[in-house]
C-alpha cells in the first residue's frame, strides 16, 4: 500500500524586520509622522523589529491613508490651557475655566490600509484596514490618537487574515 502524499501546508507569515513607507502622502513631513509613529508602535508590539530605511528590512509596511470630511457636528470645545509670565514689573497669569460650550465641528472618517509586502520580491503577504469617525478639534481627533487607534486594530489581528474592515470607534 502506497502512502498518500499531501500537500505542505502554507507557513504562516512571523515577524521580522520591516520599514514603514507612506503611499498616500500626505504633505508634510509633521502632517505625515503621526501615521508612521503608529504603525511603527504597532508593527513593534506585534514583535516586528522596525528599520530605519527599507534597504536593509525582510518586510516593508505599505501605508495607505484615505480621509473624508463627513459634515459638520456640535462637539464641546477643547479648553485653553493654564499660562503664566514674569516680567521687570510684575507677574500675569491666566487660567481658563472648565465650559460646556459647544461649537461646530467637521467629522472626518478615516480609513488606515497597511500592507505588509516582502522586500526581496515585493509580493504582498499580508494586509489590513481599519477605520473610524471622529470629530476633528477634539482629543479623540487629534491625529496621533486616531492612528493610533487605526494601527492598533489593524495589526491586532496579525499573522490572522485581516478579512474586511475594521470599524473602531
Amino acid at each position: 500500500m502506497t502512502a498518500l502524499a499531501l500537500p505542505a501546508a502554507a507557513e504562516p507569515m512571523r515577524p521580522g524586520t520591516v520599514s514603514v513607507v507612506l503611499t498616500t502622502p500626505g504633505g508634510s513631513a509633521e502632517a505625515e509622522r503621526p501615521v508612521i509613529d503608529a504603525v511603527q508602535q504597532a508593527l513593534s508590539d506585534a514583535a516586528f523589529v522596525v528599520m530605519p530605511t527599507a534597504g536593509h528590512s525582510r518586510y516593508i509596511a505599505q501605508i495607505a491613508v484615505a480621509q473624508e470630511d463627513r459634515g459638520s457636528v456640535t462637539a464641546r470645545t477643547v479648553p485653553g490651557k493654564a499660562t503664566g509670565s514674569v516680567g521687570g514689573w510684575g507677574a500675569q497669569g491666566s487660567v481658563t475655566l472648565p465650559s460646556s460650550k459647544r461649537a461646530l465641528r467637521d467629522l472626518v472618517m478615516t480609513e488606515l490600509k497597511v500592507t505588509l509586502v516582502t522586500r526581496a520580491n515585493g509580493k504582498a503577504v499580508w494586509s489590513g484596514r481599519a477605520t473610524t469617525a471622529q470629530v476633528e478639534g477634539t482629543r479623540q481627533g487629534d491625529p496621533a490618537a486616531v492612528f493610533g487607534k487605526l494601527a492598533t486594530a489593524v495589526l491586532s489581528r496579525f499573522p490572522g487574515a485581516a478579512t474586511g474592515l475594521i470599524s473602531v470607534p
